[in-house]
């Protein structure tokens, strides 16, 4: 009987990992020239970013994850209708800041505000600077405002 009821919880445990623990990380790619924080959550319209507490730091030219998979269903990225919003912020501002004066003085590089649609469409990698197929998604400042501050 322990044998049996071992082997039920055993299938029971093993068919509900459906998925594999990395099909759904988003990340944010630094191409930027400098070491960046990205931070994210689905707290949109509210962009003050005060909830924001995981800040993953990316150095230059290589890319980290800015939102952990996450096993429930309904908080999957790629199924939600909300806005997903990413602020990026400098390490130099992380180093020398406060985040309560960071986020006080809003001093961030960029926010992305992304649609699950946005982020299917950049494969769950988020670049900053934006690229060309990020040119009519959500962001502050415009993405020309930031592409040029990053020439």
């Amino acid at each position: 009987m322990k044998l049996i009821l071992c082997l039920f919880i055993t299938i029971l445990i093993i068919g509900c990992d459906d998925y594999k623990s990395d099909d759904y990380n988003v990340y944010v790619e630094n191409a930027s020239g400098q070491d960046i924080y990205a931070c994210c959550g689905y707290f949109y319209p509210d962009t003050t970013f005060q909830r924001y507490i995981y800040k993953p730091e990316i150095k230059n030219n290589s890319k980290n994850i800015a939102l952990p998979y996450n096993r429930v269903f309904v908080l999957r990225p790629e199924i939600r209708e909300d806005t997903l919003s990413v602020f990026i912020i400098s390490s130099d501002a992380m180093e020398k800041c406060s985040w309560n004066d960071i986020a006080s003085d809003y001093n961030i590089l960029c926010r992305y505000d992304l649609s699950g649609n946005d982020i299917k469409q950049l494969n769950s990698t988020i670049p900053y600077p934006p690229s060309p197929a990020m040119k009519d998604m959500k962001m502050y400042p415009p993405y020309e405002e930031v592409i040029k501050q990053n020439e």
